[in-house]
């Protein structure tokens, strides 16, 4: 099932919902990170750097929460064979 994006608004009333402070926290700062995010001047880059770019360090580790048991998230898991750690 794929689901559409919350928008900030959305987020925002979502978050007046929550009980956990830990949460709520989280909450805040994706908000916060998504203002500054929209707020960055992103230089252009000519064909020639991003060719040079694209191979120049290896991939970095990321963090990907799956937030219930058969999301989407855990779907591409499951279809890349990618082992899951709880």
């Amino acid at each position: 099932m794929r689901r559409t994006a919350l928008d900030e608004c959305e987020i925002a009333l979502l978050k007046d919902k929550i009980n956990n402070p830990l949460a709520t926290k989280l909450i805040e700062a994706v908000l916060s990170l998504d203002r500054v995010s929209a707020q960055a001047e992103r230089p252009e880059l000519d064909d020639n750097i991003g060719q040079e770019l694209s191979d120049c360090n290896p991939p970095l580790p990321c963090l990907l929460a799956v937030f219930a048991e058969g999301d989407a998230i855990a779907a591409c898991f499951v279809r890349c064979q990618i082992p899951m750690n709880p």
